[in-house]
C-alpha cells in the first residue's frame, strides 16, 4: 500500500502506512514484514535495518511530524493502518497461524481503546475481526465504512489457504454423514458418538462453528429431524441440509 501511495505522491499517507505496518509487525513479531521494512529503509533515506522505523514510530506516537507526515490515532483508522490490519489478519488465519493468539490480544487492546473513545464504527469492525479469529461468522452493518475491508479479509483467507479450507470442509462433511448414518442404521456406538458431540459442544478450545455443529448434530440424534441451523456458517448449514436431503432420498 505504501508503494502505491508514493506513486500517487501521497507521501504522508505512505509514511503513515509503513509506520502502521511496522508497529503491528513489531507487536506480533511478524518476521517477513519486518524484513521487508528493513530492506525498504535505505531507499527512503533511513538508516539500514529497523532503527529508522523505530525512531519514526516514536515521532508519530509523540505527535511529531516526519516530512509531511501526520500523527496516527488508533481509534481513527487511517488507510495505512487499515491495510496493515487487513494483511495481518489474513496472515494469522493462514500462513502464520501460530501468531493468531498474539494478534488476537493486539486486536482486543485496540477494541478496548475504541470502546473508551466511543468510536462505534471501529468497535463494530474490530469485533468482526475478533469473530473471524474465533471461527465465528463476522457481521457489520451495511452502512459501515469497513465492509469492503472485511470482504477483503474473508476473500484473502480463502485465497491463501484453499487446501486447508477444503480439508476442513471434507472433515465436517464426514462428521455429518457419520452421525446421520449412525442414527438411521441404529449403530450400537450411537451413545458414544453422542458423548463425543457433548464434549465438542463444551470444549473451550474448539472453534465456534464446531461447537454449534455439535449442538445441531445432538438435536438430530435426539430425534429432531429439522434441527436449528441458524447459528451455523452458511457453508456448513448447506452441508447439513444437503446431507439430510440425500438421506431422505436414499
Amino acid at each position: 500500500m505504501g508503494h502505491l501511495l508514493i506513486q500517487k505522491k501521497q507521501v504522508k499517507e505512505a509514511v503513515s502506512a509503513w509506520v502502521s505496518c511496522y508497529r503491528i509487525a513489531r507487536q506480533i513479531n511478524l518476521a517477513e514484514a519486518l524484513l521487508a521494512l528493513a530492506n525498504l529503509a535505505p531507499q527512503l533515506g533511513l538508516p539500514e535495518g529497523l532503527a529508522g522505523w523505530e525512531k519514526m514510530t516514536q515521532e508519530f506516537e509523540n505527535g511529531e511530524n516526519f516530512s509531511s507526515g501526520q500523527t496516527t490515532k488508533i481509534a481513527s483508522i487511517s488507510l495505512g493502518q487499515l491495510d496493515a490490519i487487513v494483511d495481518n489478519t489474513i496472515a494469522v488465519m493462514t500462513v502464520v497461524s501460530e501468531k493468531r493468539a498474539e494478534w488476537r490480544k493486539t486486536l482486543t487492546g485496540i477494541l478496548q481503546k475504541a470502546q473508551e473513545l466511543e468510536e462505534n464504527q471501529d468497535i463494530e469492525f474490530f469485533t468482526a475481526l475478533l469473530a473471524i479469529l474465533d471461527g465465528e461468522p463476522p457481521t457489520l452493518p451495511l452502512e459501515s465504512p469497513y465492509t469492503d475491508a472485511l470482504d477483503v479479509v474473508k476473500a484473502g483467507i480463502v485465497a491463501e489457504s484453499p487446501e486447508e479450507n477444503h480439508t476442513e470442509m471434507d472433515h465436517i462433511q464426514q462428521l455429518i454423514e457419520h452421525v446421520i448414518t449412525a442414527v438411521h442404521s441404529n449403530d450400537p456406538d450411537a451413545s458414544q458418538i453422542f458423548d463425543k458431540l457433548s464434549e465438542m459442544v463444551v470444549d473451550p478450545q474448539a472453534l465456534a462453528h464446531y461447537r454449534e455443529l455439535g449442538k445441531v448434530l445432538q438435536q438430530y440424534m435426539s430425534g429432531i429431524k429439522n434441527p436449528d441451523l441458524s447459528n451455523l456458517p452458511d457453508e456448513i448449514a448447506a452441508l447439513v441440509l444437503n446431507t439430510l436431503d440425500k438421506q431422505k432420498s436414499d
